[in-house]
Parts: structure tokens; C-alpha cells; sequence
């Protein structure tokens, strides 16, 4: 070794890389480890990498390519690395060797999660996706096993070489996608994952690179003198193998894979790029397993003579996946020429049709598939379609009804799946946000339970859109960035530019408008290169808004007219009639009124579009003039914004009927509605994400609304949170009606405890609004802008309610089809209100304590733990001590959920708010009938004077039923009484301090025996009282037996307190004529 050493010394350089190299090429001696001893001691080169993981990671990419010279043993090399790397780089490093073995088992058993991709596949489409639900299982998994803090990206070091491994290059690409100008938005996920996987290529001098477009790639530099120096014993032994001339035998490697069949490999998970096939069949599959869908449709097209008509059809599907529509109609042809069933060419091309915004033919030829003889299949595809052409054109019940006929036909499939997206499209249309963002979540779990990737990405897309509407801007940035990551990476690009739009709607609200018109012009040339018409139409309608909100009008109508023009062409009603109210809005601003108003009489309905139009009308007026007419429109629209909970639009709203006002002189009530509108903007400011918060409030029109600091005038008393009766809470709480002083007390803790995140427990009888007063605490609440789920506990017997409550996964029982999401997750973020607690079981009693301590469980038949951030407000008309007492119900669990419990009054106690009710139940089924009836006066003085036993629901019914059946315009007394004869006993009231028994059995729910004993023990204790203590004369005052009262007072638990004073005894009535007495 001392010859070596000063050889070593004396030998150029060059002469020590060639023999490193020559040597490096011989696995045998690659085995003794001299050149990793080599590589050991290149610590800057290290540095160098770590210094490029860190940035990448920085980036949000996740993956580095280091190419390797080919003669410096690129194995060796990524030993050295990670020996390196684990020892001294100071976070979590893993590593991992390609080998013969599937690569994606093999990795997902080293992170934890076993083989990632267990498909059954059937069609093109599920081999396209099922790679890419294997990538993002993998990358999960990498983010959990490699967490790391700020020691810098945790590291999985890949050994073996990729240049053959086509599906690992597209996971790589799939941890570092290319570059896109919406990447760089912020958001909530843009720097969570902190992890790189490292892997090396081995390179020859001229040759090129062949990596997939986005993977981060490295240079490793060649061996430096100084390298050399630092290992002068490797060096060393390195020259003397090389100078021994020492024969050296090349070991034969392992022997070459044999072909495997395309089934076999794909069932398997071996997504290598290994003989999947000869035929052109299994190079189509092939590519779809590699996520190559365009090339995949490109060599079916190609050739078309070689495929069977059920695998056109496949590749057809597959085409629409991939937004080629040319090749769809080249395939579908070529299958019907050659025998496909009917039904299945008409469904596809309706489909396409579809697509192209050609509905009049998607619709003829989705009613061709639904011919007698079609398979479920393609009935159900045709019903969707259908559907979706209903939804379009506006006609929303049609739609629904149309996507409920298909989970009647097929449950459980992907059509069903579909249909439950559509659904929560159809709910979001008509305003109900809670019943949309609940069908959308239940799209993107069964999306992804059948391995629909591309339905999964756009249900989350929707369901940002429904989030947005609801006011909660940080989940839905969160989602909409989420579905375009996905649909990026799935190359969808049929889709791609509808979700860059939902993200730039998202950046117009909140005032980004540099950036929105950025990703408007970036779908715009998408939709331009694959023929999307309809996407240009979005584009002018989020270029007139952003030109409307900048102040630019001008350029806003000219945009919004076009957008008008081209929705109202294809169909597309409610778009139509949003643009006509922001064109309203538009020509308003320039002065035209007349204008405006021709297009604020365009919207009809209820929806946003039309309270918008309103708004504008009332504004127009109050410029013409007419205060009291513009206090009136104004007043109309903000009940439709306030009732589609459209917060912003609503605080504009009511600003400018704070104007009104104020020109009709009611200086408190515009102080009071100014004051709203500045809390609402408040609220919605609170939504918006922090980085982009400044610019929200910056935009005209909202900062002079929430910087305006009105002078007091001392007309009115300054906003109390303890008063809830004031103009703001009633507009905030518009189905709570009365103002008596019961109603009041109730409101007053309501308010309270609005802000304070513990259970809350409704006490009161059936009828008395409990759900009406959880949703006022709801929408009180920060939490507002969350769901509010409602569930009745007494509806569902034990098993369907845990399923109700939990949700449930696919198979867990008989007819669970696709996995279903609880009402507690779909109440993540909200409330959820829970009523007839006193009628859950004993085993569901044990289950909700968990979930109230740890807002955690496992749906049924599932083994993974759902967190969910939800607040309980729970009701009940039973007894809950009685209950416990009985051992029907849990201790422990009363005293978790009545942390806070708020009595509700029964309506014979809020006699004031009767004649309130009552008109307000007249004048709700006059319009729904058409038919206006009035309740005169001594017709409300007998509704004042019943018990109501029922509560407000009996009054309810009590008013419709006598409204329907009146003959005249008013409902008098007779009509009343003849209509609703118990309530000929109105005013038979106990006297003060007495028992109602009626309420007893009748208001409060009592059994007879119950009731009986509640009697007795008053009139034992009124006896008691009466007598000073004398069981004797108390026994005597009741008509009794001593012996039996004194019984009657041990069960009961009764106190006897001697000494008191008595009072005068009074007889018993009968018992002196009984006696002989005078």
C-alpha cells in the first residue's frame, strides 16, 4: 500500500480517472467497494445536492435527477449520498432500490402502505387512472414518512438506474410537474409537503437526456484532485487493481425478464415498461398504464382495423377523456360500421356533442340510446346526459329528476357517481349551498372510490364553486387549486380551462386582478387550441366583472354583452341572466338608466341574478327621485341575496338602502343599515384568505363601506352584543318571529354563547322551533359560513343512524354500494344539530361521547380515523334527569352535551307573538296558493286564548287549515270554531299558581301516570303548607287516611317541615253535608 501511495503521487490524473473508469465497469470489482469508498469523500458535491433538494422542495418540486458520469458507477455514487445524507444531513432519509421486483409495491411496503395500486381493471380508462391514483398514494405516503421540520426536505434516495423505468419517470414527473402560471398562486397546500426523491441516470459524454418535462435535473461533477486526496487509500487501492493487470471476469447479471401478458401485469400493479404485449391492443393499454392517454387514442386511430368494436368503443371513451373530439367520431364510426351496439354509439356521441355545446343534437341522440333493448349502462349514461342538457337550459326540476332515475336504475356505479355530482350541481343552482356541498363531497369520495381520478378533480372544482357561494373563499381557493393541480397532472385538458377560471372567479373577488386576467388569457389560449367554445364565454364575463369592479364600465358592458349573447345561444340560461344583471349593474354606472333597467327585467326567480337586478332598480329610482320606490326594490332584493347567502352583494345591498333612507330622513334606521353593511364586510373580509385580504378591502365600493366611521347622531343607541332585538340580528335571523319576553330571554343567551365553542343543549316541548333557534345560533356564530346539518335521531332506527351520523364505506353492508359520507363530516367547519337526543340508544349514546371529546371516528366498516372541527348544538323534549335516573340515559354524556343549556318557551307562554304568527302563516299560504284570507279579530282573540299543547307547529296547522276552508276573504270565529272545534275549550285556563293538566298529557308529553303522580305530589305539598306540617290535618284537609299519606310522602321524598304556620282550613267540599255539620 506505501508503493501505491507514492505511485499514487506520480500518476496524473487522467491516467487515475481512466483506470477508475475501466474498473468501475466490472461488477466484480464494483462489490469491494472501493470507488463508494471514493465517492464517500466528495462532502461539497454532497452539499451541493442537499443545496438543490432544498430549493426544489421550495419550488414545490419534489423530485431530482442527479445524472451521473456512466464510468463513475452511478450506483456507488447513491450509496455514498445516502450514507451521507443519513448520517449528517439531519432529517429523515430513506432509501430504495429499483430491482426486478414491482417497483410501486416494493416502495409502498418501504413507506408504510403496501402495494399502492390494487386495480381490477375493465376499460382504457381505468388503466389511465389507476397509475395516477398509485402516484398520489405514493406521494402522500412520502409526505407523511419523510415529515421533516427546518433541517430542510426529507429525502428518499433512489438506487438503480430510471432510464428504462417509463412509469417511475412519470411519477417523478408527477412529484415535479412543469411549470404553470397558476402554480405560483399562493394558497393553503403551496409549501406543506417538504420531501425530494433523489434518484440518478447514468450519462455518456454527447449523449441526450430523455426525462419527462418538469423533472429537476443535476450534474454531478466528474472526480476532482481533491477528491482524490481525501481518500488516498481508495486512491490508492484503486491504482494497484489497475496496474496489477489482473485478469478480470465480467459476472453475467440476472437473467432478462420474461413477457408477461397485459392482464397478469396490470392485475399484478407491475407498472413497468416491461412486454405488456405484441398486439396493438396491449401497446394501447400500455400507454394508458404509463398515463399516455393522447398517445394511446392516436395509435387506436391509427390503427382501427386491428381493434374489435368493443375496444374502439374503449378508446373512443377514452378520446372524450382526452378532449380529442375529431378521433371520437373517427372511432365510434369505425365501432358502428362494425357491429357496436347502437345504444352505446348514440350515448358517446352525445357525449361529444354534448361537449361541443351542441345540445339540441347531445339531447336527439341520448333519446336514441334510451330504446327498450339497451343495456342499464347506457341508459343510465343516456339519462345523464339528458340531465345535464335540462340543467343548461335552466330546467332544474327536470334535471333532478333525470339524475335521481339513474341511482334508481344502476346504484352504486359510475353513472350513479355522475349523477350525485350533477345533483349538488342542480342544488347549487337553486341556492340550497348546504345540500350541494354535501352531494359534491359525496361525488369525490365515490369518484374515488371507483378510481374516477378526472371525476374526483372536477366534483372538487364544483364544490369550490359551492364553497365560494357559501362565503368560505380559504376551502374553496384550497379545492379549486387542488382540482387544477389534478387535472393538470392527468392532463385533462378538456377540463383544464374551466378549473384555471374557477381560480381566477376566486382571484376577481378578492381583488387580484392582474393575476385573474393572467389565467383568463392562459385558459383562453387552451380553450382555443381544442376548440372549447363555450370557455370563451366564461372569459368575457370574467373580464366584464373585473373591468366592472376597477371602474372601468365601458369596457365591462362591451365584454358582459358578449358574454351574454353567447350564453344565451348555447343555452346556457342562468349564466344568461347573471350577465344581464351585471350588465345592469354596468350600464348604471355609466349613467344610462334606461339601459340599466332593460337589463335588470331580464332575470326572473329567485336567485342571485335577480336580487342583483333588483338592487339596480332600486338604485335607478332613488337616482330618479323616488326614495320610497327604491326603499321597497332595495328591501326586495336584499331578502333574495340575504336568502341566497350572498354576503358581499347583500352588504352592497344594504348600503345602498341606507341611502334610501336617509333621503326619506330616518337618519337611525340608515345609521343602523350602515352599520350592518360595514359588519358584513367585516365578515366576509374575515373569509378571504390572509395573502389577499389587503386587496379585498382595497377594491372600490367595499373600502368606502367598511372605512366609513359614522358621526353619532344620539337617535340611536350603539349596537349592544348582549341586546339580540335590534334591526341588524332581526335581518340576520329572518324566521324568528315575536318579540314577547320569553322569545326574548331565549335570544338574549343565544347571543350569548354564539361565539363559544361548546355543545349547546335546546331544552323544550315538540313544535316550539328548536331547529329554527339552532339555526339562529348557527348563523350568529363564526361558523356561519359553514355547513348546518341537521339530523333527527328519532327518524332512523340504530344501524341506519350510525351510518346517517358517521357514513359508511363501500361493502361495509348490504347495499352500501359506494362509500357515503356522515353528517358529521359533511358538517366539518359548521354545526350540526342533532335532534331527540333523549331517543338515542345506549350504544349510539357511547359512540357520540367519542366524538364529542375527540371530534374524531371511523365510518362504518372503515378503519380510518375522520377528524372533523364541528359544534354541537343538540334538542330534546324529554326529561334528561327522569332519563338518567331510569338508566336510559348516560351521565356522562349529559353533562358533555348540556354544557350550555337554553331553555325554549312553549307558545302558551309567548301569547303575544300569536297574532305575529299566525298572519305571518296566512300570508305564507297566500303565496302559495294565490289566494289572499285574512284572520279577524276575534278569530285571533280565540287563537290567544288556547293552550297550544302542539306549539307553534299545531298553530301552524291550525291557521292553514282554517285559510283553506274559509269561503270569504277573512276567517271570522265560526269559521275557526267549525273548522277547529277543540278549540271551543279556549279559555278554560288553570288559575294562577294551578296545574294544567291538559298541558301535562297534551304540551309537555306526560303519560296519564305520570301525570297522575305529579298531581298528587302538588296537592300533598299544598296540604303540607297549608297544615303547618300536620300530616294529620293535612290527611284530613285531603279527604284520607293518616296512615296512607304518611305512606304517600315517603315515596315521594317529601319534606315534611314541622312549626310551619297553618293556614285557616278550609273543608273539603261535600264533607259537611256527608258529616251532619252546619
Amino acid at each position: 500500500m506505501s508503493n501505491a501511495r507514492s505511485l499514487l503521487a506520480t500518476t496524473p490524473l487522467t491516467d487515475l480517472r481512466r483506470i477508475s473508469y475501466r474498473l468501475s465497469s466490472h461488477p466484480a470489482w464494483r462489490r469491494t467497494g472501493v470507488l463508494e469508498r471514493l465517492h464517500a469523500s466528495r462532502v461539497s458535491e454532497f452539499r451541493r445536492i442537499l443545496r438543490a433538494c432544498a430549493i426544489a422542495a421550495s419550488r414545490g418540486r419534489h423530485a431530482l435527477v442527479l445524472l451521473v458520469p456512466k464510468e463513475q458507477d452511478p450506483d456507488a455514487f447513491m450509496r455514498a449520498f445516502y450514507t451521507y445524507a443519513r448520517e449528517r444531513a439531519g432529517r429523515p432519509v430513506r432509501q430504495f432500490a429499483l430491482c426486478d421486483s414491482p417497483w410501486p409495491a416494493a416502495l409502498g411496503t418501504l413507506v408504510g402502505i403496501g402495494n399502492p395500486a390494487p386495480v381490477s381493471v375493465e376499460t382504457l380508462q381505468d388503466l389511465l387512472f389507476a397509475a395516477d391514483r398509485m402516484f398520489q398514494r405514493l406521494r402522500a405516503a412520502l409526505s407523511r414518512d419523510l415529515a421533516t421540520d427546518e433541517a430542510g426536505p426529507g429525502l428518499l434516495v433512489v438506487q438503480g438506474d430510471i432510464s428504462n423505468e417509463r412509469t417511475f419517470l412519470g411519477f417523478l414527473s408527477h412529484l415535479s410537474p412543469p411549470e404553470a402560471m397558476w402554480r405560483a398562486i399562493p394558497g393553503p397546500k403551496a409549501s406543506r409537503d417538504q420531501f425530494v426523491v433523489v434518484a440518478s441516470m447514468p450519462t455518456s459524454q454527447g449523449d441526450p437526456v430523455s426525462l419527462p418535462k418538469g423533472v429537476e435535473t443535476l450534474e454531478v461533477r466528474p472526480i476532482e484532485p481533491e477528491d482524490i486526496r481525501a481518500a488516498p487509500d481508495a486512491a490508492a487501492e484503486i491504482l494497484l487493481l489497475g496496474l496489477s493487470g489482473q485478469r478480470m471476469t465480467r459476472e453475467s447479471g440476472p437473467a432478462p425478464r420474461g413477457a408477461i401478458s397485459v392482464d397478469k401485469a396490470i392485475q399484478a400493479g407491475l407498472y413497468h415498461d416491461m412486454a405488456l404485449g405484441e398486439t396493438t391492443w396491449g401497446h394501447i393499454q400500455a400507454l394508458c398504464a404509463a398515463g399516455q392517454a393522447r398517445e394511446a387514442v392516436e395509435l387506436a386511430c391509427a390503427n382501427r382495423e386491428a381493434l374489435t368494436p368493443d375496444q374502439l368503443m374503449e378508446s373512443a371513451q377514452l378520446a372524450l377523456v382526452a378532449a380529442e373530439s375529431e378521433p371520437v367520431m373517427a372511432l365510434v364510426q369505425a365501432a358502428a360500421l362494425r357491429g357496436a351496439h347502437p345504444a352505446a354509439v348514440a350515448c358517446i356521441m352525445a357525449e361529444a356533442m354534448f361537449i361541443q355545446a351542441q345540445v339540441e343534437r347531445a339531447a336527439a341522440l341520448a333519446r336514441e340510446a334510451l330504446c327498450a333493448n339497451a343495456p342499464l349502462q347506457y341508459r343510465s349514461c343516456a339519462l345523464n346526459t339528458l340531465g345535464k342538457v335540462a340543467f343548461r337550459a335552466g330546467r332544474h326540476d327536470e334535471a333532478e329528476q333525470l339524475f335521481v332515475q339513474v341511482h334508481e336504475l344502476l346504484p352504486g356505479g359510475l353513472e350513479a357517481a355522475r349523477a350525485t355530482h350533477n345533483l349538488g350541481l342542480v342544488a347549487l343552482r337553486r341556492g340550497d349551498l348546504g345540500q350541494a356541498v354535501l352531494k359534491l363531497q359525496e361525488a369525490v369520495l365515490a369518484a374515488e372510490s371507483l378510481g374516477e381520478a378526472q371525476g374526483a378533480a372536477l366534483a372538487r372544482r364544483n364544490l369550490a364553486i359551492a364553497l365560494e357561494h357559501q362565503g368560505r373563499y380559504q376551502a374553496a381557493m384550497e379545492y379549486a387549486l387542488e382540482a387544477l393541480d389534478r387535472l393538470s397532472r392527468l392532463n385533462a385538458i378538456a377540463h383544464l380551462p374551466n378549473a384555471i377560471l374557477t381560480v381566477a372567479d376566486l382571484l376577481v373577488t378578492f381583488g387580484e386582478w392582474d393575476r385573474a386576467m393572467a389565467l383568463v388569457e392562459a385558459a383562453e389560449g387552451i380553450a382555443a387550441s381544442t376548440g372549447q367554445a363555450q370557455v370563451v364565454s366564461v372569459c368575457h364575463r370574467l373580464r366584464g366583472e373585473c373591468a366592472l369592479l376597477r371602474g372601468d364600465a365601458l369596457a365591462a358592458t362591451r365584454e358582459l354583452e358578449a358574454a351574454y349573447a353567447e350564453f344565451r345561444s348555447r343555452g346556457f340560461a342562468d349564466d344568461a341572466a347573471f350577465c344581464a344583471a351585471r350588465l345592469a349593474e354596468a350600464c348604471l354606472a355609466l349613467g344610462a338608466l334606461k339601459e340599466a333597467l332593460r337589463w335588470a327585467e331580464v332575470p326572473t326567480g329567485q336567485g342571485e341574478a335577480r336580487g342583483r337586478a333588483l338592487v339596480v332598480m332600486g338604485r335607478a329610482a332613488l337616482l330618479e327621485g323616488k326614495p320610497a320606490q327604491a326603499a321597497s326594490t332595495l328591501s326586495k332584493g336584499r331578502d333574495i341575496l340575504a336568502a341566497a347567502r350572498q354576503r358581499e352583494p347583500l352588504a352592497m345591498a344594504t348600503a345602498a338602502l341606507a341611502d334610501a333612507m336617509e333621503a326619506l330622513g330616518d337618519q337611525a334606521a340608515a345609521l343602523n343599515l350602515r352599520e350592518e353593511a360595514r359588519s358584513l364586510l367585516e365578515e366576509v373580509s374575515g373569509a378571504v384568505p390572509a395573502e389577499y385580504r389587503k386587496a379585498f378591502r382595497a377594491r372600490p365600493g367595499i373600502s368606502e363601506v367598511i372605512e366609513a366611521q359614522p358621526e353619532p347622531t344620539g337617535l340611536v343607541a350603539p349596537m349592544s352584543r348582549a341586546t339580540p332585538v335590534t334591526p341588524q340580528l332581526r335581518h340576520r335571523l329572518p324566521k324568528i318571529l315575536g318579540d314577547s319576553q320569553a322569545l326574548r330571554r331565549t335570544l338574549v343567551m343565544i347571543e350569548r354563547v354564539r361565539d363559544v365553542n361548546v355543545p349547546v343543549l335546546l331544552l323544550g316541548e315538540s313544535g316550539t322551533g328548536k331547529e329554527l333557534l339552532a339555526e339562529a345560533l348557527h348563523l350568529l356564530s363564526p361558523r356561519a359560513r359553514g355547513p348546518f346539518v341537521r339530523v333527527n335521531a328519532a327518524a332512523f332506527t340504530d344501524t341506519l343512524l350510525l351510518s346517517e351520523l358517521f357514513g359508511h364505506e363501500r361493502g361495509a353492508f348490504t347495499g352500501a354500494h359506494a362509500r357515503k359520507i356522515g353528517r358529521f363530516e359533511a358538517a366539518n367547519g359548521g354545526t350540526l344539530f342533532l335532534d331527540e337526543i333523549g331517543d338515542v340508544s345506549e350504544h349510539l349514546q357511547t359512540a357520540l361521547l367519542r366524538v364529542i371529546e375527540e371530534q374524531r371516528f371511523q365510518r362504518v366498516g372503515g378503519v380510518d380515523t375522520v377528524r372533523v372541527d364541528v359544534r354541537l348544538v343538540f334538542a330534546t323534549h324529554r326529561d334528561l334527569n327522569e332519563a338518567m335516573r331510569a338508566g336510559r340515559f348516560r351521565e356522562d354524556l349529559f353533562h358533555r352535551i348540556s354544557a350550555v343549556t337554553i331553555p325554549v318557551p312553549p307558545l302558551r307562554e309567548r301569547v303575544e307573538d300569536i297574532p305575529v304568527l299566525a298572519e305571518h302563516f296566512a300570508a305564507e299560504l297566500a303565496s302559495e296558493t294565490g289566494r289572499e284570507v285574512s284572520l279577524s279579530a276575534d278569530a285571533i282573540e280565540i287563537l290567544c286564548s288556547w293552550r297550544w299543547p302542539g306549539n307553534v307547529r299545531e298553530l301552524k296547522n291550525v291557521v292553514r287549515k282554517a285559510c283553506l276552508m274559509a269561503e270569504g276573504p277573512t276567517v271570522t270565529r265560526e269559521t275557526l270554531l267549525g273548522e277547529c272545534p277543540e278549540l271551543r275549550h279556549a279559555g278554560r285556563r288553570p288559575a294562577a299558581g294551578g296545574l294544567d293538566v291538559f298541558d301535562m298529557v297534551f304540551g309537555r308529553g306526560l303519560s296519564l301516570f305520570q301525570a297522575r303522580a305529579e298531581v298528587e305530589v302538588a296537592l300533598i305539598r299544598e296540604a303540607l303548607s297549608q297544615t303547618g306540617g300536620n300530616i294529620s290535618a293535612a290527611a284530613q284537609l285531603l279527604g284520607m287516611k293518616r296512615p296512607r299519606l304518611s305512606q304517600m310522602v315517603k315515596e315521594y321524598g317529601l319534606k315534611v317541615e314541622a312549626g310551619a304556620t297553618p293556614q285557616v282550613l278550609q273543608p273539603r267540599r261535600g264533607s259537611a253535608a256527608k258529616e251532619g255539620r252546619p
